[in-house]
């Protein structure tokens, strides 16, 4: 499967974050199929991917890989960046151009994209009085020191 999916693609970097070649999110098509078969070698079912969701290419790529080989896994992304509606968009659209470099037909990606912005809060990385209470327990009962780029109110929940 991964040559017929990889074949006539190539790699490297876009200048200007230029998504016209999605070349994040096909890494993650990859990618997706390697944790695939993790997953079927311990005898398991794969039905959901949950991941921190920033640019989308991640999201996009292992939904694409998800749809093309294994299309009741489920991918569904905690923004960490922005509003459910921003995020939606940004994986939408990464999502329909890495389906165009494999020459194939995305299923209807709206249905299929699921965000959660529920920890967005002030905004990736900064600051706030519940992310310093996070920060401050974690440091003094577990002795894990961090910033607060990793989203530690998380900790709480």
């Amino acid at each position: 499967m991964e040559s017929r999916l990889f074949k006539n693609l190539w790699g490297g970097s876009m200048l200007e974050g230029s998504m016209t070649k999605p070349l994040g999110a096909i890494s993650f098509v990859n990618a997706f199929l390697e944790i695939l078969e993790q997953t079927e070698t311990q005898g398991a079912n794969l039905d959901y991917i949950v991941l921190a969701t920033g640019s989308g290419s991640t999201q996009a790529g292992l939904m694409v890989g998800a749809q093309l080989v294994n299309p009741q896994t489920k991918v569904v992304g905690i923004s960490v960046s922005e509003d459910k509606a921003k995020m939606e968009h940004c994986v939408e659209t990464i999502t329909e151009q890495t389906f165009k470099e494999f020459g194939a037909a995305p299923a209807k990606t709206s249905e299929n994209v699921i965000i959660f912005d529920d920890y967005v809060k002030d905004g990736y990385g900064i600051l706030n009085q519940e992310t310093a209470r996070a920060l401050r327990l974690v440091a003094e009962t577990e002795g894990i020191c961090s910033t607060p780029f990793i989203r530690a109110e998380r900790w709480l929940v």
